[in-house]
């Protein structure tokens, strides 16, 4: 993986090792792989930093995984926007509704600058831009009853939709259930496999990218937020894997960003 600079709350994917996007393997999260051999590893570099840890790790062949403390619940309102998505792609694959039609028109909780035109453009909005006037429109048009609904049937449960954002106490995930989300995204299941593509893209371009790898660089200029750590990709390529990782606890967010991407690296080289 190439290094990029350090950011903190990151939600990313990197479509490729050095420019390949192979075949998505076809396992499921329910599958019963091998622990990875990386597992000393990640426990010694998490008992070392003293925090509090969550990994949720599978590689897409389904050869192995990783779960440690998949369950404890964080506040990510990046990873809340992808079931609105899903909830769209879904009804628009229903004939419910088409990502042509018009967006829906501003309510008085929000405003937006030169509104999208398209329900698209409005998803765009949400997940490159992490609108949250864009998100609150979408799950007003889609329902969040449906939405809620989605997330049950793709089997993420820990995550829970309730309020218009930005909510840190009503809206909540874990990352067991950001990894099923993105999983199933990755094995093209979480609508149809052009949906599931056409969603993997849309988050691929999202500027919230987080390298597992140290940036040769000096420091950035502006301290990093160590009480929100945490990250979660699909990374295609000749070794393929869905990650989550969320990091509590550190006084030192430069530390925490480096025990995030060690941890990272340990699982990748155990592929």
């Amino acid at each position: 993986m190439k290094p990029t600079p350090l950011i903190p709350l990151a939600l990313f994917l990197a479509l490729a090792f050095a420019g390949l996007s192979p075949a998505r393997a076809q396992s499921t999260p329910d599958d019963a792989p091998e622990q990875s051999s990386a597992r000393p590893e990640v426990e010694k570099l998490i008992k070392e930093s003293g925090a509090e840890v969550t990994v949720v790790f599978r590689s897409l062949d389904g050869s192995q995984q990783l779960f440690i403390k998949p369950d404890l619940v964080f506040d990510d309102r990046d990873a809340l926007r992808i079931p609105v998505m899903i909830e769209l792609y879904a009804q628009a694959d229903a004939g419910l509704l088409k990502l042509s039609d018009p967006a829906p028109p501003i309510g008085p909780a929000g405003t937006v600058t030169g509104p999208p035109e398209t329900l698209r453009d409005l998803c765009e909005e949400m997940i490159v831009s992490s609108s949250d006037p864009a998100t609150n429109r979408l799950i007003e048009r889609l329902g969040v009853t449906n939405i809620r609904q989605r997330i049950g049937d793709l089997g993420a449960a820990g995550m829970s939709i309730a309020a218009p954002f930005p909510s840190h106490q009503e809206n909540h995930t874990t990352a067991r259930a950001l990894f099923t989300l993105l999983y199933a995204l990755a094995t093209d299941r979480a609508v149809s496999s052009e949906a599931s593509k056409e969603m993997v893209d849309l988050l691929s371009r999202s500027p919230l990218h987080l390298s597992p790898d140290f940036p040769s660089q000096p420091a950035p200029p502006k301290p990093m937020d160590a009480s929100n750590i945490h990250d979660a990709a699909i990374m295609f390529g000749a070794r393929s894997f869905v990650f989550v990782i969320q990091i509590r606890g550190m006084t030192d967010g430069f530390a925490g960003a480096a025990l995030l991407a060690k941890i990272t690296h340990a699982l990748s080289a155990a592929m």
